[in-house]
């Protein structure tokens, strides 16, 4: 009986290591993308925004060359238990994320609005022409700003990394 027991605990230790890593996923963002695809890297999402709609905690979004007339306002947290939501340039490619046709009527923040967000990962964009914040946090914590660039933005500098912990 105590075989079993001990059996029972590493089969299910193991189902269930499997099941949190299973809940991770990875999609891709690509200018010859489609909203309504998959988010696969054969078959990619057009926006950055279709991304932050989507991502729960444990996620990553790669988003391959190209400028981006969008502001990203993810829909959700990661979590310590979850993991960072990750937002990222694809490696060796250059993505501009461009504020230059404003924030919505009404709306104020950054290109990336981080309000109320936490466990959340930017890394290697590069944030451009925005009237504002390049990114926005707020109200947060565990967020990681990791290798971006900003330019052309009334309010924010130019950091290679800044990592916000828990409070």
């Amino acid at each position: 009986m105590k075989k079993f027991a001990i059996f029972a605990t590493v089969l299910l230790s193991f189902f269930g290591v499997m099941a949190m890593s299973a809940s991770a996923a990875t999609y891709y963002v690509a200018k010859s993308g489609k909203d309504i695809n998959l988010g696969t890297s054969a078959s990619p999402w057009l926006t950055i925004g279709k991304a932050a709609n989507t991502l729960v905690a444990g996620d990553t979004v790669y988003v391959m060359s190209g400028t981006y007339l969008e502001q990203v306002i993810p829909a959700n947290s990661g979590s310590a238990s979850g993991g960072y939501i990750t937002f990222a340039a694809y490696p060796g490619q250059t993505v501009t994320v461009d504020g230059s046709r404003g924030l919505p009527s009404g709306q104020w923040g950054g290109i990336f609005n981080l309000l109320n967000r936490s466990y959340i990962q930017i890394i290697g964009f590069t944030i451009a022409n925005v009237d504002g914040f390049g990114v926005l946090v707020q109200s947060t914590n565990n967020v990681k700003l990791l290798n971006n660039h900003t330019y052309n933005r009334l309010v924010s500098n130019q950091s290679r990394n800044v990592i916000l912990p828990a409070k």
